[in-house]
């Protein structure tokens, strides 16, 4: 949503800070070899504030001989930097291998290779039908607070102890000496049914408990998540009393980002921890099946009570608010949109903030335009919009706000009381003067009596908070024309207020 190079397809990133500075490496493809192969490289781009990115080029090559070159994680170890990364070298075996830098800046490989045991994990394709056995980089624990070893570190991997061949995907425990010899442990996670990969695993540690979040996803959902009756994926975690596990599944559930229950998984994943002056920040992508990924807006990871985690609104993000573009007297100049008969299908009174009673059926509206900028480069983020409201519902369904379409449709949103969920979607005409939610994605959210609401959205990407909590992504796949915005009201009875729309910076 905020970052994705210019000539480049980004995929998993890895973040840290190094005296005031931060450092986001990421998988990289060249996009004239987009559909000719996979990942070649990774790269590097700079930022002072963790919003705005400069990018810094190539900094590694896969191996020549490697079929692709995958994730990271870079550890200090004195006045130096080691970069663990996987590849698929020899072809069908997934190996972790590593690179030194001592500015952070330029790589060189290292000769030393970590191989999963052949003991407590897979090496080789025979026993799996899914793909090659997995072994994934190494999240190191405290990576770069270089206190001394022994290191630990966790790995996607695939265990030999399991019921069965194709629900092995374990949580891989390792430890060095030194950061580049790494000797296996039993997996730290002894429930292979309860996902199917632990990919891009990191812990982290609150008040003695501890924590490995990591992402999956399963177009069988529910044959691993007990709570999906379809498709699932994101970013969950389990729990441990001892950084060594062994690790469970919390009581609650451990989706901290994601989405079950659609006909598609909205691939908001790759999220990973990241400490600031003693808090847990937390960042991801935003893929497709193209593969095409662009980072996110910053949350803070907390824990909400003992084993319960949450994703809150951070504060860093303030840093894109701009230009205030509108107020609620935006909403005076609301036109209903497929009005037909002689009633309008919602009754509005707009008195410093926007009252709306419904008439039994539901109604979009069209604001005049925000005369805002409509961006240039992909690095330039003034096309983007930053609105906030206070939504109260007293009964019926819903409301939201939109945005048109290049082409003209209405993309967005819909906090649906009724259902207890937050909604995206498409806006069309329905039947005589009706117009019609279409839901694309939802996830659960309860709606309080008043609901503060607040939405990024830029070029295809909507996401959006409720009273401070993180809610959900949405990536549309149309680019939105960032000064057509509207609202909804679905058979609902209530006022909107308050009222801001800022230009992003």
């Amino acid at each position: 949503m905020i970052f994705t190079p210019e000539n480049y397809k980004l995929w998993d990133c890895w973040i840290l800070r190094h005296e005031g500075k931060y450092y986001l490496f990421h998988l990289a493809l060249k996009k004239e070899r987009l559909g000719k192969g996979s990942w070649d490289g990774i790269n590097l781009a700079l930022s002072d504030d963790l919003i705005h990115w400069e990018e810094y080029g190539r900094v590694l090559d896969k191996s020549p001989d490697a079929e692709w070159i995958g994730t990271g994680t870079v550890q200090k170890i004195g006045d130096r930097f080691i970069m663990n990364f996987s590849e698929e070298k020899p072809a069908g075996r997934q190996r972790v291998y590593f690179a030194e830098s001592r500015d952070l800046l330029h790589w060189e490989r290292l000769p030393e290779v970590c191989r999963p045991d052949g003991v407590y994990y897979m090496d080789g394709a025979e026993r799996i039908a899914n793909c090659i056995p997995r072994w994934d980089s190494i999240g190191v624990v405290d990576a770069m607070e270089d206190n001394g070893p022994p290191y630990y570190g966790f790995v996607t991997s695939n265990t030999l102890q399991y019921e069965l061949p194709n629900k092995s995907g374990s949580l891989g425990l390792v430890t060095s000496e030194d950061g580049l010899n790494w000797k296996c442990l039993p997996n730290a996670f002894p429930d292979t049914s309860a996902f199917p990969q632990f990919e891009v695993p990191e812990h982290f540690e609150i008040n003695g408990r501890h924590y490995v979040t990591f992402c999956t996803s399963s177009y069988l959902g529910f044959r691993f998540d007990d709570l999906s009756e379809d498709m699932s994926g994101g970013t969950f975690y389990v729990v441990s009393d001892s950084l060594t596990g062994p690790y469970r599944k919390p009581e609650a559930d451990c989706m901290l980002q994601g989405t079950r229950n659609n006909e598609k998984v909205s691939i908001v994943t790759v999220g990973r921890p990241l400490i600031i002056d003693g808090k847990i920040y937390y960042y991801h992508i935003w893929g497709d099946n193209g593969p095409d990924g662009w980072v996110g807006t910053v949350k803070l990871l907390d824990e909400e009570k003992p084993y319960k985690l949450r994703l809150l609104y951070n504060p860093v993000n303030d840093k894109m608010k701009g230009r205030l573009l509108a107020d609620g007297g935006i909403l005076r100049s609301l036109a209903q949109v497929n009005r037909i008969g002689g009633t309008p299908s919602v009754g509005l009174v707009a008195d410093g903030g926007l009252k709306f009673v419904g008439t039994g059926t539901a109604g979009a509206f069209d604001a005049q335009s925000l005369n805002g900028s409509v961006g240039g480069k992909i690095s330039d983020l003034s096309d983007g919009r930053i609105l906030s409201f206070s939504l109260t519902l007293n009964g019926g369904e819903g409301a939201g706000a939109y945005f048109k379409t290049k082409d003209g449709r209405r993309i967005g949103f819909m906090l649906n009381k009724k259902r207890s969920r937050l909604e995206f979607g498409e806006i069309k005409n329905g039947w005589a003067g009706n117009s019609v939610f279409i839901g694309d994605l939802y996830q659960k959210c309860a709606a309080a009596e008043t609901s503060n609401v607040l939405l990024f959205v830029r070029r295809e990407f909507f996401e959006v908070y409720v009273n401070g909590g993180y809610v959900s992504s949405w990536r549309s796949g149309a680019d939105i024309d960032p000064n057509a915005f509207g609202v909804y009201f679905e058979d609902s009875d209530g006022e909107m207020s308050d009222l801001k729309i800022y230009q992003m910076k």
